[in-house]
């Protein structure tokens, strides 16, 4: 028989969305919006994900609570002999339709049962977050698509890799253990379906002290909301330049027309 886990409440939705605060740059020279952008670059699978994706606006999410709890945490896991690897900041995306959807996530934080996905663990436990930026959905990106992006800052701590269930007998958060991932991750590549890309890229986070399961997990805490357009990329073949010799009626060369 599974052990219950209680659910730990920390903050209110409702105060931690009092003390949020959103600053929004669109210039693209703004270091804001230079860093926010280079984290997603460098977090792509596909590298032809960068001639796809176009960014405008950049939003930093400003919360001393969730800061908080989150240096607090990685204090905490320090004096707990996590090593530095453990406790290496790094950071994951979420992908909404629409901007309100995304700012409701930054005011109230990312807290267990958000999710459908299920394959890693209890989504009632736990949260799930993307590694790539570009593999945010299960389904291929196509022309047109917009929409915004959240990213993260997330601390994985002690990670468990663990086979992926797909029954309804979902795998529960591990005692001594902060995060699961796929015991596959590691192969997969932009070769990779995307479906699958997706699904065995995933984190999932959770927190417990003793039998109580965190509702919002401390070691995850929003950074930015990033707006984009998709754009299918072009193949674009080298031009074929042909030469068109024009002759006078004497049959001297005159000069070459390139097309």
């Amino acid at each position: 028989m599974r052990k219950k886990l209680n659910i730990n409440p920390k903050f209110s939705g409702a105060a931690a969305a009092q003390r949020t605060v959103f600053e929004t740059v669109s210039l693209s020279s703004d270091s804001l919006f230079q860093r926010a952008i280079s984290i997603l670059h460098t977090s792509y699978l596909d590298s032809a994900s960068e001639h796809g994706f176009q960014y405008s606006q950049v939003t930093l999410v400003k919360n001393d609570i969730f800061l908080n709890e989150y240096k607090t945490f990685y204090q905490e896991k320090k004096a707990s002999n996590y090593t530095q690897e453990e406790l290496q900041e790094t950071y994951g995306f979420l992908l909404f339709e629409t901007e309100n959807q995304a700012k409701l996530v930054c005011q109230r934080g990312l807290c267990i049962g958000s999710s459908a996905l299920t394959t890693l663990g209890d989504p009632a436990k736990g949260v799930y977050i993307s590694k790539y930026s570009d593999y945010l959905h299960a389904r291929p990106w196509y022309h047109g698509k917009s929409g915004y992006i959240v990213i993260f800052n997330l601390i994985k701590g002690k990670v468990k890799f663990v086979s992926e269930n797909y029954t309804t007998n979902y795998t529960s958060p591990s005692s001594g253990y902060d995060c699961h991932v796929a015991a596959n991750t590691n192969k997969v590549s932009h070769k990779t379906s995307h479906f699958r890309a997706f699904e065995l890229s995933q984190y999932y986070l959770y927190e417990l002290s003793g039998s109580t399961v965190t509702e919002r997990p401390r070691q995850i805490h929003p950074y930015v909301i990033v707006a984009f357009q998709y754009r299918e990329p072009k193949k674009m073949a080298a031009p074929a330049h042909k030469s068109i010799l024009e002759l006078n009626e004497s049959g001297k060369k005159l000069f070459n027309w390139f097309f």
